[in-house]
């Protein structure tokens, strides 16, 4: 599989939250997965939510026999291993394993701070103005 990368082609940070049962999300502190990690990691999850063995798949979801309630489990692992928040109806939006894994990525990176000054919402309220 090619390595996942988003817009920006840095690492994926986890959001901090707890778990379905209310456990935290055991990562280090400060420590960030590559888009390549993130990549493997939600690789190893649609391989197990789908009972699938093995490498090099180009189906869909759908014909891999992925349901609703594969794709509930899909992203609540996610949510619970990466921190990262995606819906189940994304499965059907990015059907296949590499186009899901870079949707997944790119949300990844979507929640990383952005640096003081770096947007327009952010120099509205900066207390410069």
């Amino acid at each position: 599989m090619a390595s996942p990368s988003g817009p920006s082609g840095g690492p994926v940070a986890p959001v901090a939250r707890p778990r379905a049962d209310g456990v935290p999300v055991e990562e280090p502190a400060g420590r960030e997965l590559s888009p390549r990690e993130a990549g493997r990691r939600v690789e190893e999850i649609w391989r197990s939510a789908l009972g699938l063995a093995g490498d090099g798949t180009d189906a869909t979801f759908g014909e891999l026999g992925g349901r609703a309630i594969a794709a509930v489990r899909i992203v609540a692992r996610i949510e619970d291993d990466l921190g990262i928040r995606v819906k189940p109806s994304d499965l059907y939006g990015h059907p296949r394993l590499d186009s899901f894994t870079r949707h997944v990525v790119e949300a990844g990176q979507a929640v990383r701070p952005r640096p003081h000054g770096s947007s327009t919402i952010s120099a509205w309220l900066s207390p410069t103005c």
